[in-house]
């Protein structure tokens, strides 16, 4: 299996307080099958897909980001870069904020 790590972070604003930072296609595929707004959609879809054949060493960590970016879009999310020092650092990004992700 490929590294699963990207080369930058995303912030996923859900709405209200509540947010999410994802650092690697593990944590994007958990937050797209138990945490994603949605049931439906192509990009949605695509993400899992996506997700699932970087796990299985079949395509490159970016291109899960990149259709994770299309779902967020898709579902209405706002996506932020958060950076790529807090992508290859995820312990800088609690030392910054206090925690890895925020819920409400």
């Amino acid at each position: 299996m490929e590294n699963p790590q990207w080369s930058s972070a995303v912030r996923l604003e859900f709405g209200g307080q509540r947010s999410r930072v994802v650092f690697d296609t593990v944590e994007a595929a958990q937050v797209l099958m138990g945490e994603w707004p949605t049931d439906t959609g192509v990009s949605l879809t695509a993400a899992k897909r996506a997700c699932l054949a970087v796990l299985e060493g079949k395509r490159p960590a970016e291109s899960a980001r990149t259709a994770f970016l299309k779902a967020a879009k898709e579902a209405g999310l706002k996506a932020l870069d958060t950076g790529k020092d807090l992508a290859r650092f995820p312990q800088l990004y609690k030392v910054i904020y206090g925690h890895r992700q925020t819920d409400p």
